[in-house]
């Protein structure tokens, strides 16, 4: 009687475990497209960082010149 009236479980994902990476692979991954990116994003935090300085500089900046002129 109460059959129809049950909600469906969703079915699990039967997925393929991936197997572990050997040694000489992981060496492999680490100097080859590992440093690629670590290169490329060293760059950018560098650049993204002085900005981010130069930014706060130019608000305090900012700030200290409305007291200056506007403030008492």
């Amino acid at each position: 009687m109460y059959d129809q009236f049950k909600i469906p479980n969703q079915l699990e994902l039967q997925l393929n475990k991936p197997r572990d990476a050997t040694p000489q692979e992981q060496k492999d991954w680490i100097n080859g497209e590992l440093t690629y990116w670590v290169e490329l994003n060293k760059k950018a935090i560098v650049w993204l960082s002085l900005l981010q300085v130069a930014l706060i500089g130019f608000m305090l900046g900012t700030m200290g010149l409305i007291q200056h002129f506007i403030g008492s």
